[in-house]
């Protein structure tokens, strides 16, 4: 209930919904990949970013769209790579999370400004040990009952990999 924000998705299945605390704002979702519930990936093969947009969603939809295409070189193969997706200015974005298995990281994603590091919960693809652990963002200090979080722009240091995922530890809260 002291929540800025919340993210929270409206599924069009009704088997996965989910719950919209009406005492906190949702975040505008300009896009998503799915018609349910968007998480993250289990394995954490992913970047995220948290942004503040500087145009309409029309306008981002319509003018920010980009075709790729990329040749990727793997243990098990070779293969080229197409999709569509969106470009969103680093200038946008207000903060960002690598993410890999600790064993797969070969690079980092977003540009070094906003994240020069990485952090996980697994050890390695398919590790059946990354159930229930979460990365967890650092407490570096406390003003009164607001935890202040490590931000130095390095998912390295900033975060805690492999916890056990638990949304009552943060920031001090019983269950």
């Amino acid at each position: 209930t002291t929540a800025d924000y919340e993210w929270y998705d409206e599924s069009t299945n009704p088997q996965f919904t989910d719950i919209d605390n009406p005492k906190v704002p949702n975040l505008e979702k300009i896009y998503c990949s799915t018609l349910t519930l968007w998480s993250p990936h289990t394995q954490g093969f992913k970047s995220y970013a948290l942004a503040r947009m500087h145009t309409d969603k029309k306008t981002f939809l319509v003018d920010y769209i980009y075709d790729y295409a990329y040749h990727l070189t793997g243990q098990t193969g070779e293969a080229d790579m197409t999709g569509t997706s969106y470009r969103l200015p680093n200038s946008w974005i207000l903060d960002a999370v690598n993410m890999s298995t600790k064993a797969g990281f070969q690079w980092i994603v977003t540009s070094p400004a906003l994240d020069r590091g990485f952090t996980y919960n697994s050890e390695f693809n398919w590790d059946d040990s990354r159930f229930g652990k979460s990365v967890r963002r650092k407490v570096v200090a406390m003003d009164g009952s607001r935890a202040i979080l490590a931000d130095t722009n390095n998912s390295t240091e900033d975060f805690e990999p492999r916890v056990k995922a638990d949304p009552f530890h943060v920031f001090g809260m019983k269950k």
